[in-house]
């Protein structure tokens, strides 16, 4: 069901969940579930304070939603997180944030559909 090498997801990975909770499908359960709530309020954290040019609250959320995406182990979001919060701390850089959030919003209903598919499976 999820990951490992007989995969049934294309955007994310679940490997580092799996390692952690080994056969704890409950937990499993209750943090995929989180993470349904959890990705999307941090991204839009990300976005409003970008669009109000709050560099303090961008490297904040940024740097919140760096543990939480390695639950969910899709490296081009987790990439692009850490270059948005190192950005915000170094004030270097600026003029790649529209870009960097623009691949973020488009991986987040991505992420999000996998992770209900996820979700989904365990209660089957």
């Amino acid at each position: 069901m999820l990951n490992s090498e007989n995969t049934m997801f294309e955007i994310i990975n679940l490997d580092y969940l799996n390692s952690i909770l080994e056969d704890d499908a409950e937990t499993k359960e209750t943090m995929l579930t989180m993470l349904l709530v959890e990705i999307p309020d941090e991204i839009k954290k990300i976005n409003d304070a970008h669009l109000s040019n709050d560099i303090t609250t961008l490297k904040n959320a940024a740097h919140k939603l760096k543990s939480t995406l390695a639950f969910i182990g899709n490296k081009k979001l987790i990439e692009t997180n850490i270059a948005i919060e190192q950005i915000a701390k170094s004030n270097d850089g600026l003029e790649q944030l529209p870009h960097l959030i623009k691949i973020m919003n488009d991986l987040e209903p991505q992420v999000i559909r996998e992770v209900k598919l996820a979700v989904d499976a365990m209660q089957k």
